[in-house]
């Protein structure tokens, strides 16, 4: 259900910043390698200081998603910490939604978080996941009283829907939505051809 998941999907910032998290593999002397997600539909570079907590099962049952969670990425703790302000570490998470959406279907869908006290709500926009033509719009929301801002990204490929999140505390937002943007463009690879 897309409303209760995006609450679950921040609380599980604050589960994640207490698990154990997978160390990314590397490959020297540049950048880590590609770290595969749970299905042969795509590689991913792990972003330098952000960890694999995919196979947590903590973290996964908070997140409880809706559909196949493919990959979550923790960032980095905020650097300094700030309570009320940038208290929210980072994560990313991945999922194929369990049926695709018709074109005319994904700005509603998007924008369905407004059901859940979404706010701010951007109007959607085109985007690109690794060269190919996606939605994406941004939204704020709350946790704990810190202000919570997200960019929600929906691609299709090869016959399946994705959906690919930054949530993220509102003060960090424009760094991390930056790496975002990368991450989606540059060191995102499909295995699957289109």
């Amino acid at each position: 259900m897309r409303s209760a998941k995006l609450l679950t999907v921040v609380a599980a910032t604050i589960a994640s910043a207490c698990a154990p998290a997978a160390a990314a593999r590397t490959s020297p002397p540049v950048k880590p390698a590609p770290t595969p997600a749970k299905t042969v539909a795509f590689w991913l570079t792990v972003p330098p200081g952000w960890s694999d907590a995919t196979s947590n099962a903590s973290v996964i049952a908070a997140v409880r998603p809706d559909g196949n969670l493919l990959m979550l990425l923790r960032g980095p703790e905020p650097t300094p910490a700030v309570r009320g302000v940038s208290d929210v570490t980072p994560i990313v998470v991945v999922t194929e939604l369990r049926q695709p959406l018709a074109a005319s279907q994904v700005d509603t869908y998007l924008q369905s978080v407004k059901a859940a006290g979404a706010s701010d709500i951007s109007t959607p926009m085109p985007t690109t996941v690794s060269g190919g033509a996606a939605t994406a719009i941004t939204y704020q929301s709350t946790l704990d009283g810190t202000a919570v801002q997200t960019k929600d990204v929906v691609v299709a490929h090869g016959g399946a829907m994705y959906e690919i999140e930054l949530i993220t505390s509102r003060s960090q937002f424009s760094a991390q939505s930056q790496l975002f943007d990368q991450l989606l463009s540059r060191d995102w690879a499909w295995v699957t051809a289109d």
